[in-house]
């Protein structure tokens, strides 16, 4: 048995509970604090009348809003900001109403974040709460013969070589295989965002992980190595406590 672990992120409830038997594609947490639109009463907000809230209004139908961005703005004599109104999301306006002054923001992780999180595998659930689900599961695992760090998902990429240029903006997310990493492709690897790195060949592997602790890195032999490479392109989860790889696509 191997114990994936699930990462909860924030928002998500899970809806599973300890010791519960799981099959894959169950949902296992549902996104609960997402909202579609948020709707701003400029007015209210600012302490200033609908009519002054028009002048004070800095954003418009369309535009796009950033966390900590100004979207409204009193000004006294001289143009002087007195207050101004920040957004607490990333999005875009996508109404004003001039009766009411309401502004109406789009929420973007409504567009970006998933509904829900389903288990890649079946399993048994061993520890669940709103941070991590763990679940013990008999599904096929590779086993690395030396590895550091914590556990990764992600997309297989497969580099075939030793050639630098093969690290590019592609790997970011993603799970890097190759047959030997030299300490300037791992250096690179990583400063670009691959989520970990799979080799018969880390070099430098302790060094690397004093540096980066969190990163993912197995070292496999030859015949393991032959088989992660055939799931080029398919999902895949590491774990550098447990030296486990799990494909989580056939």
């Amino acid at each position: 048995m191997v114990s994936l672990p699930i990462s909860i992120a924030k928002g998500f409830t899970t809806i599973i509970k300890a010791d519960e038997q799981i099959f894959p594609g169950q949902i296992i947490a549902r996104n609960t604090s997402r909202e579609k639109d948020i709707t701003i009463n400029i007015p209210s907000a600012l302490k200033i009348s609908v009519s002054e809230s028009k002048t004070a209004l800095l954003k418009i139908p369309g535009s796009e809003v950033k966390i900590g961005a100004k979207i409204a703005v009193v000004r006294g004599f001289f143009g002087a900001e007195k207050k101004a109104l920040r957004s607490k999301i990333d999005g875009f306006v996508t109404k004003y109403n001039r009766q009411t002054g309401d502004l109406i923001i789009r929420n973007f992780s409504y567009t970006k974040s998933p509904d829900e999180i389903r288990s890649p595998v079946a399993g048994m659930v061993t520890i669940c709460n709103n941070e991590q689900v763990v679940i013990a599961t008999s599904t096929h695992a590779i086993t690395a013969r030396n590895s550091r760090g914590n556990n990764a998902t992600g997309e297989l990429f497969v580099i075939d070589g030793e050639d630098i240029l093969f690290l590019n903006k592609d790997i970011i997310g993603k799970i890097v295989a190759g047959r030997s990493f030299t300490r300037e492709m791992i250096s690179k690897a990583i400063g670009i965002g691959a989520a970990g790195l799979v080799g018969e060949v880390l070099e430098g592997m302790d060094e690397f992980s004093e540096k980066y602790p969190e990163m993912s890195l197995l070292e496999l032999d030859a015949k393991n190595m032959d088989e992660l490479i055939s799931y080029r392109d398919k999902k895949v989860f590491i774990d550098g406590k447990t030296k486990a790889i799990i494909p989580l696509e056939i």
